[in-house]
C-alpha cells in the first residue's frame, strides 16, 4: 500500500487519509515517514506544563514541570515501534524519555490524567 503524499496534515484524521495501512503493515522507509509526522502533530499541539504517567513511573515527578532536550530516536537504544518519545529533562537534573500519553495533553487526558490547567497560560 502507498503513502498518499498529497495529504496535508492539520490533525489526526489527515494521518489516517495519509497512511491507509496498519503500522505493522508499512515498510521501514514508511514506517519513519509516519513517526516524523507524528512527531509534528504532537509538537503543533504542544507539550503540556508538567509530566504525568497513567503506570505510576516516575510518580516523584507527576505534575513537576519539565524541559524537552530533542526527540527520542533509535540510536538512543529505542526500536521504532516504541517511538515518538521525547528526551526531557527536569529541574533537579533527571532526564528520562517521555511518551506523549506522559507530556501531550490530549494523550494525558485521554488516558485518564486529571491534572487541572496542562496546558500554560
Amino acid at each position: 500500500m502507498e503513502i498518499d503524499r498529497t495529504v496535508k496534515l492539520n490533525e489526526w484524521e489527515d494521518m489516517k487519509r495519509k497512511y491507509p495501512m496498519e503500522r505493522e503493515e508499512m515498510t521501514k522507509e514508511q514506517e519513519k515517514e509516519w513517526l516524523n509526522d507524528c512527531y509534528s502533530l504532537y509538537e503543533k499541539e504542544g507539550f503540556a506544563r508538567c509530566f504525568w504517567s497513567q503506570g505510576g513511573d516516575y510518580e516523584e515527578y507527576h505534575e513537576k514541570s519539565f524541559e524537552v532536550i530533542r526527540r527520542t530516536e533509535e540510536k538512543d537504544g529505542f526500536d521504532i515501534e516504541c517511538l515518538p518519545a521525547w528526551r526531557i529533562q527536569f529541574k533537579d537534573g533527571t532526564v528520562i524519555d517521555a511518551y506523549p500519553d506522559e507530556i501531550i495533553p490530549s494523550e494525558m487526558i485521554g488516558n485518564g490524567c486529571k491534572i487541572e490547567k496542562l496546558i500554560a497560560d
